[in-house]
């Protein structure tokens, strides 16, 4: 193999569109993820009035049901705005790749429509790992209270 590796041009004409994009997406997430954020972050406060991990009124936050709700709701956000990014980079490349024109609209277009199910992945996801954690938590507790 000689000269330039094959992913050099397609890198070359996906670098701008990749950079647009992500951008976007992080826009995005600024708009939709900081005021709950910013909720969370004032609940906390009014709480216990500081937000650190030696603050006893986290633990009570975060076992509440409004806590609950909100880590649910940040984790499945955060967790989709990745699978958002991810998708939306395969898209730009592959048609980089294809030698096709890469339109930000079509790019959201597709994956908005598909929408609906990356959310439903996010939220499996998340219950996997609440599945895969609760086992960890449950020694934990019971090690504390035998010991």
């Amino acid at each position: 193999m000689t000269g330039r590796p094959r992913f050099v041009p397609v890198l070359r004409r996906a670098i701008w569109p990749l950079l647009v994009f992500e951008a976007q997406l992080g826009l995005a997430a600024l708009v939709v993820l900081d005021p709950l954020v910013i909720l969370v972050l004032e609940r906390i406060v009014a709480l216990g009035s500081d937000p650190f991990v030696g603050n006893t009124a986290l633990i009570a936050f975060a076992l509440s049901p409004v806590g609950i709700f909100a880590l649910v709701t940040a984790a499945t956000g955060t967790m989709l705005v990745n699978i958002l990014g991810l998708g939306g980079t395969g898209l730009i490349l592959w048609r980089s790749r294809e030698l096709l024109p890469v339109r930000h609209w079509a790019v959201w277009r597709v994956l908005l429509g598909r929408l609906p199910a990356l959310l439903a992945i996010s939220l499996w996801v998340l219950a996997a790992a609440a599945l895969l954690t609760a086992p960890v938590l449950a020694v934990a507790f019971a090690a504390r209270r035998w010991i």
